[in-house]
């Protein structure tokens, strides 16, 4: 807003997030965009090592699965929401691909 008083423009806020609890806050879900190889399954257990310390959070997890013959959106269940945090997102990262997982808000 303009302030006539100063002559210039301010920024007034009534809660500042840092970006760990803006996400936390605001995240609608966490997406990742998985890709199997060469029947290599590992995928899943990988991805249930990952998500498994993080669980107990309110941000729902969704996987854009796709092989060679089959794609598919699957949202897991509530006892997989999670905590979105740096640490979360950097091993996500890790195991799917820079550019791979995504949070919505």
């Amino acid at each position: 807003m303009y302030d006539d008083y100063f002559g210039g423009y301010r920024i007034t806020a009534d809660t500042i997030y840092d970006i760990t609890e803006a996400r936390q806050k605001f995240a609608r879900r966490l997406e990742i965009n998985l890709q199997e190889n060469n029947g290599d399954h590992s995928i899943v257990h990988q991805l249930n090592q990952v998500l498994n310390p993080f669980r107990e959070g309110s941000c729902p997890v969704w996987i854009n699965y796709k092989r060679d013959d089959v794609m598919a959106k699957l949202a897991l269940s509530d006892d997989w929401r999670v905590q979105p945090s740096d640490e979360l997102i950097h091993r996500l990262d890790k195991l799917a691909g820079e550019d791979n997982v995504f949070v919505v808000y």
